[in-house]
């Protein structure tokens, strides 16, 4: 009875530590979408104007697509968005089709028309911005930094967001920085703009993290970092940003703060083509036309990746026929070589958990600001590619092992058993 029970214990054990390591590699090894990650972003600020009425669903799906939240950055739907909000007198909803049509952005460039909604507009949208209202006060900023329907005015401009992002507005908080960036309204202070346009990226707004990277691209306020610029503008392109999108393409194609890789350069370049970006098109032209030129040249990439897989397979193959007999020789016991190379794997796993502890201590030095998010995405992408990369085969190893009936760790011999043995005659 005490065997049975003791056996039940022994497979509850080993089964329950496959489904760890199994769930650790679903946490660690697997890339988190944006949804399983929303809870560690702080909340946004109200999306409706607190003296609006009460809630419009179009101006809020407009917001969604203009700040990328839950959706790619589309400013054409959010345009529309918006428009439909505007019929029914949704004040801060006519405020963005200002801007918007003073620039071009989603819609045909129409300055005169947006003069026009802008003037219509302007006592209302101060009388909620006197109220406190974040986005009015975001939007009251930017028509005074465009003038439209308005004479240009950088202070005002500039403390009507100083207002707006002290409420922690996403977009006030981005502007903010982008307005100490140049000096419009206030003396210019490029390490306190990189400060306030992190914030804002921290909290996921593409428009913040493309200009982040391209300050840490350029050593603007920051130390020059490629590896970090293309972490911040790959955050943005994949919410569709389409500057990001091309300038990641260009970092791809040259190696820069990235491994050359051509084919990842063609699919962000392809991305924001087809969102209309001009310069992403013509690069998009000349690399391709690169890429003719070299057709032919160097081995087939499929058959480098097949060969690289056989590779890897007659690798685990000699590690298991070798591993154990080296083992064997370092610590004078003997390994089977599933055995030994479970133990390999157990050891790389440490050794690549130990790395990843000093290079996120070197992040911090050099790093002084940046964020525990930040930190906390660096530890878990790197035990996570190391996961991945010893999960499998130290499972097949257990398997194996527990398959033949050989225990990784070797029990302790029970009190006078060994005795016993010795005690007992040799069989001819």
């Amino acid at each position: 009875m005490h065997s049975i029970r003791h056996t039940l214990v022994v497979r509850t054990w080993s089964v329950g530590r496959i489904l760890l390591c199994c769930w650790m590699l679903q946490v660690f090894a697997l890339p988190a979408t944006a949804q399983s990650r929303s809870f560690l972003l702080p909340m946004t600020t109200t999306l409706v104007a607190q003296d609006d009425p009460a809630e419009d669903a179009d101006f809020e799906e407009g917001l969604k697509f203009r700040l990328g939240q839950g959706v790619p950055v589309d400013e054409a739907q959010a345009f529309s968005h918006f428009q439909q909000a505007a019929e029914r007198g949704h004040v801060l909803a006519k405020a963005f089709i200002a801007s918007q049509l003073f620039l071009g952005t989603g819609v045909e460039k129409d300055q005169q028309q947006a003069n026009a909604v802008s003037t219509e507009i302007l006592d209302e949208l101060t009388a909620l911005a006197d109220g406190g209202d974040p986005i009015a006060e975001e939007r009251l900023s930017q028509i005074y930094l465009l003038g439209i329907g308005v004479d240009q005015d950088l202070r005002k401009a500039f403390n009507w967001m100083e207002k707006a992002a002290d409420q922690r507005n996403i977009e006030a908080e981005f502007w903010l920085g982008f307005y100490y960036f140049h000096g419009f309204g206030t003396d210019q202070d490029k390490a306190l703009a990189v400060e306030w346009m992190r914030r804002a990226a921290r909290r996921g707004y593409p428009e913040a993290q493309f200009e982040l990277g391209r300050a840490y691209l350029g050593a603007e306020g920051v130390e020059k970092d490629n590896g970090y610029a293309a972490e911040w503008l790959e955050k943005a392109a994949k919410q569709g940003h389409a500057n990001a999108q091309t300038l990641l393409g260009v970092m791809y194609r040259n190696g820069e703060g990235v491994d050359r890789d051509l084919e990842a350069a063609t699919q962000w370049l392809k991305k924001a083509a087809d969102q209309g970006n001009a310069d992403a098109t013509e690069i998009l032209a000349t690399l391709r036309s690169e890429e003719d030129e070299d057709e032919g040249v160097g081995p087939d990439e499929n058959q480098m990746s097949d060969g690289t897989s056989a590779g890897l397979l007659v690798l685990l193959a000699l590690a298991f026929l070798f591993f154990g007999k080296v083992l064997s020789l370092i610590f004078g016991r003997k390994f089977s070589g599933a055995r030994g190379c479970l133990t390999c794997c157990i050891i790389l796993f440490a050794l690549s958990v130990a790395a990843t502890v000093v290079s996120g201590i070197v992040t911090v030095m050099r790093r002084p600001n940046s964020g525990s998010e930040e930190i906390a995405e660096l530890v878990s992408g790197n035990i996570g590619r190391a996961m991945g990369e010893l999960f499998l085969p130290a499972l097949i190893c257990y398997v194996v092992l527990r398959l033949s009936g050989e225990r990784f760790r070797k029990t302790k011999p029970v009190e006078g058993q060994e005795e016993e043995k010795r005690d007992q005659p040799e069989t001819t």
